[in-house]
């Protein structure tokens, strides 16, 4: 967990946005940022713990559903803001 300012919440929701209207087709830009919002919104929701607490996200895709589930790993000493984060792309 870490805090961000409300300008770098509307960074990573237009970054977003645009993702999914160029990679996802989605109908238009209004649509695009309207999921966007509501995923981030989702995973704010999911922050409510102490500054340094690690979330492990997992998703499993079974058919035509998506199960996420989420581990909360807690610091065992005085939390640290996270600042480097590394992505891999799955195929």
């Amino acid at each position: 967990m870490t805090e961000i300012s409300a300008q770098a919440y509307e960074q990573a929701l237009r970054t977003l946005a645009a993702y999914l209207a160029d990679n996802y087709d989605a109908p238009s830009r209004e649509a695009a940022t309207r999921a966007a919002r509501q995923e981030i919104d989702d995973m704010v929701g999911l922050c409510d713990h102490p500054p340094g607490t690690l979330l492990a996200m997992e998703r499993a895709i079974s058919g035509q559903n998506i199960t996420e589930t989420a581990r909360v790993l807690t610091p065992a000493d005085e939390p640290a803001p996270a600042k480097i984060w590394t992505i891999v792309e799955d195929n």
